[in-house]
């Protein structure tokens, strides 16, 4: 994740040190903040939402799907670390 900050830094020219780098800079890491906080509280309201609509026999078969696909991405990297 610090990589991608250093990323966005130099790409924006904001890795100078002058006075009003450090203002946008800190916008910057403000704007991301305040994103990422805005993303999550919206999916956890609508987790929630439809966490409670949810039948236990739906929540079986979406950890079965989970399962197989995160076992599919497994084998594929076992996979591509044989080959």
């Amino acid at each position: 994740m610090l990589r991608k900050f250093i990323t966005i830094f130099a790409g924006l020219g904001l890795e100078s040190g002058s006075a009003g780098d450090y203002v946008n800079s800190s916008f910057l890491v403000l704007g991301v903040f305040l994103g990422s906080a805005f993303f999550y509280f919206v999916l956890s309201s609508l987790i929630a939402i439809i966490g409670t609509k949810m039948k236990s026999n739906h929540l079986v078969l979406g950890n079965r799907l989970s399962g197989i696909i995160i076992g599919m991405l497994g084998v594929t990297t076992v996979a591509s670390l044989i080959m």
